[in-house]
């Protein structure tokens, strides 16, 4: 889905923009630095705990073009149901 779809899908749940979560949006052209280590980068998502509260799953796909027309996507696996817990001996 576009952003559009997925930040109106977002708010649809009661989550505000800004204060409950953030989805960075890259348009076409838009720089993207190479980094080497893991910490370093851009920041795509910033959810709050409510957001946490309300999504069982997210996923994000970030699909990059780059100057030779070459395309590379990414599936960012964000938020995954917990599992039940073990039942305890006994």
């Amino acid at each position: 889905m576009s952003w559009h779809t997925a930040v109106d899908g977002i708010k649809a749940l009661g989550l505000d923009w800004d204060q409950d979560f953030f989805l960075l949006h890259l348009g076409s052209g838009a720089a993207i630095p190479m980094t080497a280590g893991s910490r370093e980068g851009l920041e795509l998502l910033a959810l709050g705990p409510r957001a946490f509260e309300l999504l069982s799953v997210l996923d994000i796909r970030v699909q990059v073009t780059d100057s030779l027309g070459d395309v590379y996507e990414r599936d960012l696996q964000c938020i995954r149901p917990r599992p039940a817990p073990s039942p305890s001996p006994g």
